[in-house]
C-alpha cells in the first residue's frame, strides 16, 4: 500500500498534529479495539495504530517523508509509528494483514489473535508467496492446532489453540438437549458470488470452484436430516438487506420442513450456536 495523497485527502477522517503518546500496549488496527481492551486493566495504557489510514499522525508522516526521500509506503509509516510509541505489546486481531508480519516491535512483544476463518485464498496466499521472508511473532493465539501448525510453516513464533476469542465470552448451556426437536446448526458464509458463479472470489479462482464442495455437502446434509429426523438452523450471513436472496439460495438445497434460516443478529448470533 502506497500513500496516494490526492485520494487520501478525500478518504481521511482526521489528522493528528501532536506526536503520538508512548503507550505500553499498541493495538494494530482499530476494528477490534472494543474486544481487545477487555484483556488489559488500564485503558489509558492502550494506543491505536490506525492501519486503514482513517487517522494519520502528521508528525510521524513527516518523519517518514524526510527519512526515505518522499517515497512513502504505508508499512514505513506503521513501522515509524511503532518505533516512536515503543510499546511493550503490539497486538492485533487482523491476522490476515501481511503488513503486521513485516513490522518489528523492537521494544516489546508482537502478538496476534486469529479473528476469522483463514484459507489459502486469504493470508496464506501472501505468506506462501513471500515464503523466503523471515516473519516473526512472539505469540499466536489461534482457533485450533491445525491452523497453528499452518501458521508456523511461514511465521516463526509459538502458538496456543484457544478457539474463537469472540465466542469464548459466551457460556454454553444444554438447552437443546431437553427439547423434543433435535437440530443441527450451520453457520453460513454466503456471498452474492454464490449466485454468479463466473465471478472471481480471489485472483483466478471462480466461485464455481470455490463452493463446489460446500454445495455437495448441502445436498448430503439434506438427506442426512430427513434420514435422522433432525432439523437444521442456518445462521444467515446477512440481515434485512440481502437476507431473502440468501434464504432462497439455501432453500434450493433443503426441504422447508427440516430447515430454519435465521437472520443475522450481532446480539444473538452466539445464542443460536450455544443455547
Amino acid at each position: 500500500m502506497n500513500f496516494d495523497f490526492p485520494s487520501l485527502l478525500k478518504k481521511i477522517v482526521k489528522f493528528e498534529f501532536s506526536p503520538p503518546t508512548p503507550k505500553k500496549i499498541l493495538i494494530y488496527d482499530v476494528s477490534h479495539y472494543s474486544l481487545l481492551k477487555k484483556f488489559f486493566k488500564n485503558e489509558n495504557q492502550i494506543g491505536i495504530l490506525h492501519t486503514r489510514l482513517e487517522v494519520i499522525n502528521l508528525f510521524i508522516l513527516l518523519k517518514c517523508i524526510f527519512k526515505i526521500n518522499f517515497k512513502l509506503k504505508a508499512k514505513s509509516y506503521f513501522q515509524e509509528y511503532v518505533n516512536y510509541v515503543r510499546p511493550k505489546i503490539l497486538i492485533t486481531m487482523v491476522d490476515n494483514d501481511i503488513n503486521f508480519y513485516k513490522i518489528k516491535c523492537p521494544n516489546g512483544k508482537k502478538i496476534f489473535i486469529q479473528n476469522g476463518k483463514r484459507t489459502l485464498f486469504d493470508i496464506f496466499y501472501f505468506l506462501k508467496k513471500d515464503f523466503n521472508q523471515k516473519y516473526h511473532v512472539d505469540k499466536m493465539f489461534v482457533h485450533n492446532y491445525l491452523i497453528g501448525d499452518l501458521y508456523q510453516k511461514y511465521i516463526k513464533g509459538k502458538y496456543s489453540a484457544i478457539g474463537s476469542v469472540n465466542s469464548n465470552f459466551y457460556k454454553i448451556n444444554n438447552y437443546a438437549q431437553n427439547q423434543k426437536d433435535k437440530y443441527l446448526t450451520y453457520i453460513s458464509s454466503f456471498r452474492k458470488g454464490y449466485l454468479s458463479k463466473d465471478e472471481f472470489v480471489f485472483k483466478n479462482i471462480k466461485y464455481r470452484d470455490y463452493i463446489k464442495f460446500e454445495e455437495k455437502l448441502l445436498g448430503l446434509l439434506n438427506i442426512y436430516l430427513k434420514k435422522k429426523n433432525l432439523k437444521l438452523n442456518i445462521l444467515a450471513k446477512f440481515d434485512y438487506q440481502d437476507f431473502e436472496i440468501e434464504k432462497n439460495y439455501y432453500l434450493n438445497y433443503f426441504d422447508k420442513r427440516v430447515v430454519n434460516i435465521i437472520k443475522k443478529s450481532k446480539k444473538k448470533k452466539y445464542f443460536h450456536v450455544f443455547r
